[in-house]
């Protein structure tokens, strides 16, 4: 399938849920032609992994990691959005695992709906104590909800909306989804393109 996708994932520290998301983009059924990581300033090391990735993907996928001390997700995902080089930008984020046919359901559902945003369902399976509280308050544990890291957007949605905010430290994804919401009406959701929020 001729589907070119940038793949942008605002990071921060996320050495512990790396791998298992590195491991999952290069699983794929459909790669990303790009991905950008946009950090935040890592000290972890989690880094060294993207490098390391990358290495053994460098003939498939462009991959980047820009550099954006201080930034929160919204400023990061903008950054990430800026720097693309397709008109068609994917999101994930540390800590979210794609299944392994994800982008291929996304692409797919773009193709035939037409539409410009088209949202992936995230199951929300947290495993400490403290990202359980964050699922049940914010969507139910174990509930399948459309969610922003896990969907797939024309950059026109950009062009018309502008970006996220980049002042929040949480909720920029509802507050940039609610004027999604505005100008294009309500979500095309693809609930074969499943992510999980770890």
């Amino acid at each position: 399938m001729n589907f070119p996708v940038t793949l942008v994932i605002p990071i921060l520290n996320e050495a512990d849920s790396l791998p298992e998301l590195l491991a999952a983009i290069k699983g794929q059924t459909h790669w990303p032609d790009e991905v950008i990581f946009c950090d935040a300033g890592s000290t972890d090391g989690g880094l060294s992994l993207i490098y390391e990735w990358q290495s053994g993907v460098s003939d498939k996928i462009k991959c980047r990691i820009l550099s954006i001390p201080g930034a929160l997700p919204g400023g990061g995902r903008n950054a990430g959005v800026s720097g693309a080089s397709n008109r068609w930008i994917a999101f994930l984020d540390g800590g979210v695992v794609p299944s392994n046919d994800w982008l291929e359901q996304l692409c797919r559902h773009a193709l035939a709906s037409q539409s410009p945003a088209v949202f992936g369902v995230c199951h929300f399976v947290a495993k400490t104590p403290f990202k359980n509280a964050v699922c049940a308050l914010s969507y139910g544990q174990g509930a399948l909800q459309p969610a922003l890291p896990g969907s797939l957007f024309d950059r026109q949605v950009f062009d018309e909306i502008g970006g996220f905010p980049e002042h929040l430290r949480a909720a920029e994804d509802l507050v940039w989804m609610s004027a999604l919401s505005d100008r294009f009406g309500p979500k095309e959701v693809c609930p074969a393109a499943r992510v999980t929020y770890m």
